[in-house]
């Protein structure tokens, strides 16, 4: 029977946001003591928390987070472990080269940065490694489904623009960011899961992520 690893964080007011993000607020509405049941009203962006982009995040008129193909984000994962790299600012082409074999077409990659562990530090976003340019190139010729990682962003803290999402989001292939949890993986392959909120028209939306290694 498969292992269920959940690789999400919780969504609540102590969420870390990426900077100048609003975190999410939460607001009774209902009660059980006085309306008989308890119900509440949750504020949030669209990208908080473990979160997926969708190309609309940065294409006017692209494809929006309700139309993400699901066979994007379920399916055959490839684990592939960057923590003990020689530059923890980047991912380099050469950094996911030597994994060349590991990564096939069709494929979600689930690189892990290491960053996860600052989790609640400055480092996490001050410290997030970038996607190098030529990395994303090189994964959208191998045709992977989509890229999730523990980084809270795949661009270089303070770069303008967006150029690694336009390459990655461009040839269609969604990023999901903010990974939980990744120690617990033991596999080099799973089952991946990621299904964001199907909000309407939305640039992104939290999504629930789970790994399921056999």
């Amino acid at each position: 029977m498969a292992r269920i690893i959940d690789l999400t964080y919780p969504l609540s007011p102590d969420t870390v946001m990426y900077p100048g993000l609003p975190g999410p607020e939460f607001e009774p509405f209902f009660s059980v003591d006085g309306n008989g049941a308890s119900v509440t009203r949750v504020s949030f962006v669209t990208h908080a928390g473990t979160h997926i982009d969708a190309p609309s995040h940065v294409f006017s008129g692209g494809q929006t987070v309700d139309n993400l193909p699901l066979e994007r984000l379920i399916g055959d994962a490839a684990v592939v472990d960057l923590s003990r790299r020689g530059d923890p600012s980047v991912i380099s082409l050469a950094d996911l080269q030597v994994h060349d074999q590991e990564i096939c077409a069709g494929d979600i990659l689930l690189l892990i940065t290491g960053i996860f562990r600052e989790y609640g530090r400055p480092a996490y976003n001050d410290a997030c490694p970038a996607l190098d340019a030529d990395a994303a190139e090189w994964l959208v010729g191998k045709g992977i489904a989509a890229y999730a990682t523990d980084a809270t962003s795949i661009e270089r803290p303070g770069t303008t623009g967006n150029p690694m999402h336009h390459i990655l989001l461009g040839s269609g292939i969604p990023i999901i960011e903010n990974l939980a949890n990744l120690e617990a993986l033991c596999s080099a392959r799973v089952r991946l899961i990621a299904l964001p909120l199907k909000l309407a028209s939305g640039d992104g939306g939290p999504c629930r992520v789970v790994a399921l290694e056999e």
